[in-house]
């Protein structure tokens, strides 16, 4: 826990005596608001790291922390969002789903055309690891796929 100064304090000065050392914080930054609209209620996804959270600000000071929320994250000193590199084709797509979900487009225009696969890509989506059971769920298929190969080649 991040929210602790006392423990801060020691994970810091482990940091700096050890050179080797490295941090990395799967952080579930996802806080679920209740909005009240007269007589309509819905459930608003709200993510607390931001730039100038408290813990975007310590991992930003120190390059051997990095922190990995669901929708951003701070690597090596530097804040961002999480973003795909390129559009996954339809080999990639069981395995990339495994550790991010992508953001559907929710442009309204768009939403309403008859058409399909003329949607803007942005690549935009969450990071789902930082839910321990979607981690421990990863990790299993990542250790069953490992078993398979060492079987084959047996």
């Amino acid at each position: 826990s991040f929210g602790d100064e006392h423990i801060n304090e020691r994970i810091l000065t482990a940091l700096n005596s050890n050179p080797s050392t490295h941090v990395y914080a799967l952080f579930y930054d996802i806080a679920w608001e209740e909005i009240n609209d007269g007589e309509n209620k819905r459930w608003v996804k709200n993510y607390i790291l931001s730039e100038d959270s408290d813990l975007s600000k310590l991992a930003k000071s120190n390059r051997k922390i990095s922190v990995y929320g669901c929708r951003n994250a701070v690597i090596g000193c530097q804040y961002g969002e999480w973003q795909l590199k390129r559009e996954p084709d339809k080999d990639d797509t069981p395995n990339i789903t495994s550790y991010f979900d992508e953001d559907a487009f929710d442009n309204e225009k768009e939403i309403k055309k008859v058409k399909k696969g003329e949607e803007i890509w942005t690549g935009k989506g969450e990071l789902v690891l930082p839910d321990y059971s979607k981690f421990v769920k990863f990790l299993k298929n990542m250790i069953y796929e490992n078993e398979q190969i060492q079987e084959s080649i047996k």
